[in-house]
């Protein structure tokens, strides 16, 4: 059989595989879209917005090796590791060794907590609306200026000006 190229955008997708998402509110909060996207993608697993617990442990663990999450996510090893780093320093990810239930090597399990995320990310949102009321962002200001001088450019009549120059030249 030949090989034939896609020929909708529905075929293409369906080759490249599954979509990866991610709350872009959550990785402000937690310190970027490394951060971000593997905390979500861990909360998929543990059952995330739908309840469903795909990791099947009543107290939340998930395990996921480093190759299953580059395969999900495309993060390199070292762009989980600094994303894991930055969640544990702000408590919201645990990690445990214990033995994987088939294969009884010893592997590492991830858990979030859920209150201490509750918590950074309300702190941050709170944080961020107590900023963008005392100063508003530099580019809404900037714009706001351009607005004004444009309204008083329109509001300015046109003028013409008439001038006369008589000169004289010695030789």
């Amino acid at each position: 059989m030949a090989y034939s190229a896609p020929v909708t955008i529905g075929q293409v997708l369906s080759e490249i595989g599954y979509p990866v998402s991610y709350y872009a509110r959550v990785a402000q909060a937690v310190g970027g879209m490394g951060p971000g996207m593997f905390l979500c993608q861990i909360l998929y697993w543990t059952g995330g917005k739908d309840g469903q617990r795909r990791g099947r442990d009543p107290e939340g663990w998930v395990y996921k090796s480093r190759s299953e999450i580059l395969e999900e996510t495309a993060m390199t090893r070292t762009e989980q590791e600094t994303s894991r780093r930055k969640l544990r320093a702000i408590g919201i990810l645990e990690e445990k060794k214990a033995p994987h239930p088939h294969t009884y090597r010893e592997v590492l399990y991830y858990r979030v907590d859920m209150a201490k995320l509750h918590e950074v990310y309300e702190a941050f949102w709170t944080e961020q609306d107590e900023v963008e009321e005392l100063s508003p962002c530099q580019h809404e200001t900037d714009l706001l200026s351009v607005r004004n001088v444009t309204k008083e450019v329109r509001n300015v009549p046109p003028t013409t000006e008439t001038t006369t120059e008589t000169t004289t030249e010695s030789t």
